[in-house]
């Protein structure tokens, strides 16, 4: 959902409401209202939302899914770029590891 990668990227980058609302220069219950789904985001509002969380637009309405640390979001750039042996080969591993 759109609010919720809102929120992750926003999160993930270790700014509050508070401090994207202050970069876009609107209320910080917008960002709140905005991440709940309460208001309509336009493509202008979402360049502008993307600019002061600091990521491109399409992190925020992309399908694929939002890492919600910078590691996570390390480790699915990597797994862009592999086969799906070695896609196979590292969940095997996170799951072994998660086991511990």
């Amino acid at each position: 959902m759109l609010r919720n990668r809102i929120a992750a990227a926003r999160r993930r980058r270790k700014l509050t409401q508070e401090d994207v609302a202050a970069r876009m220069g609107v209320a910080h219950t917008t960002i709140s209202r905005l991440e709940r789904g309460k208001v309509e985001l336009t493509d202008t509002y979402l360049q502008e939302l993307a600019d002061a969380i600091g990521c491109d637009p399409v992190e925020l309405v992309s399908d694929k899914p939002v890492a919600a640390t910078d590691a996570q979001a390390e480790v699915l750039k990597a797994m862009a770029t592999m086969d799906e042996p070695a896609v196979a080969a590292l969940l095997a591993a996170a799951k072994a590891m998660a086991k511990r």
